[in-house]
């Protein structure tokens, strides 16, 4: 993948998902999300474009909760 668009989703990420743990998930927010977005993209289950990754970001506790769920 691109190295611009891991710089655009770190980026983007340090303004939009919170540096804590989250309360119900129990897991560093912005550290999930980075390693949750990094492997969709990776993957190739969502295309690695700006609106793609800003849609990810915007939706980053959707995106935590549907992975999590998915685990249990």
């Amino acid at each position: 993948m691109n190295e611009l668009v891991y710089d655009m989703l770190d980026k983007i990420a340090e303004n939009v998902v919170p540096n804590r743990t989250h309360e119900l998930l129990h897991v560093n927010c912005r550290t999930a999300f980075v390693e949750t977005a990094v492997e969709l993209l990776e993957r190739e289950i969502v295309k690695p474009t700006v609106s793609n990754v800003r849609f990810l970001t915007s939706n980053w506790e959707n995106v935590l909760y549907s992975k999590y769920s998915t685990l249990n």
